[in-house]
């Protein structure tokens, strides 16, 4: 059986596929003070007396330590909003960080992503600038970003969804939590949004237009930021790397900047098996399973 205290990412066969998800099985701290997030060689955790395999995705306690042996490495992130990058051979003891220099408000604010990340609230998203075009094909349209239970920012806030072979218009139905129904017909797979209220819940949905067409999706919702709380997501990110960052993102549920950081992770080091396994539990937040498998695959034997 999985000790207490392994809090990790695993690789776990869905429908015929595999896809990174994170196991739950928390039943100690409710401190978690820091995050792995790529390990290379021989790297373990000494925890109460047990030593275990280090993985990407493990959530770290106080009184962990981290040892990394010749030509390892591991590196991650803290409450206290730095990254750690530790080269073996070397030890690591976590414990809890000072305040002092941090804004209390950003330190709480990384503390409580870092427990959700460690339990199941995570599935949101964000829209950002990427090179990715999300055309993507399926047998009825559905949402992708944002997905659902997602977040995005206040402004222009862009929707995708599937598109279905033969059909290029769409009925884009969204509302406020509670609200009237707005539905636009929309020619492709994309539309942009300026007019949504911050700190406010949506939902919405979409379906072909035309006799014959498929069903549409299901509803799904999404928060919008405030100026506040995106500047504490700012703070949050300041300092960090591409991998680091990445994860800060996909904990907060931010998919599409978290996936934007992992691609150009992956573009100048594309053995980097850590950044694939990252992009395949991102990728799957959304629904692309076909990729997310595929990443993994790549990850296999390195």
């Amino acid at each position: 059986m999985m000790s207490s205290w392994l809090r990790s990412v695993g690789l776990l066969p869905v429908c015929g596929m595999l896809l990174l998800s994170v196991s739950v099985a928390v039943a100690g701290s409710d401190r978690p003070v820091g995050l792995i997030i790529m390990v290379e060689g021989g790297v373990s955790v000494a925890h109460g007396g047990e030593l275990k395999e280090a993985v990407e995705g493990l959530v770290l306690e106080p009184g962990d330590t981290l040892v990394v042996k010749i030509g390892g490495r591991c590196t991650g992130f803290g409450v206290d909003g730095k990254s750690f990058d530790v080269k073996g051979p070397a030890e690591l003891v976590m414990s809890l960080p000072s305040p002092e220099g941090k804004i209390d408000k950003v330190l709480a604010f990384i503390s409580r992503q870092l427990s959700q990340w460690s339990g199941a609230s995570r599935s949101r998203s964000l829209v950002a600038r990427s090179a990715r075009d999300w055309e993507l094909v399926s047998s009825v349209p559905a949402p992708v970003i944002p997905a659902n239970n997602g977040t995005v920012r206040a402004g222009e806030t862009r929707f995708v969804w599937t598109t279905v072979q033969g059909i290029d218009r769409y009925i884009m139905t969204i509302a406020p939590e509670e609200g009237d129904e707005i539905k636009q017909t929309i020619r492709g797979h994309m539309f942009t949004r300026d007019d949504l209220q911050p700190g406010a819940k949506y939902v919405w949905k979409v379906q072909a237009q035309g006799a014959g067409s498929p069903a549409g999706s299901q509803w799904n919702s999404f928060y919008v930021l405030t100026a506040e709380e995106e500047k504490q997501i700012d703070d949050s990110l300041a300092g960090l790397g591409k991998l680091e960052a990445g994860v800060l993102l996909l904990s907060l549920g931010l998919t599409r900047e978290a996936i934007n950081l992992f691609d150009a992770a992956v573009v100048s080091e594309p053995d980097n098996r850590s950044a694939l396994r990252w992009r395949a539990e991102a990728l799957a937040a959304v629904g692309l399973y076909k990729d997310a498998y595929d990443d993994l695959v790549k990850t296999l034997g390195r």
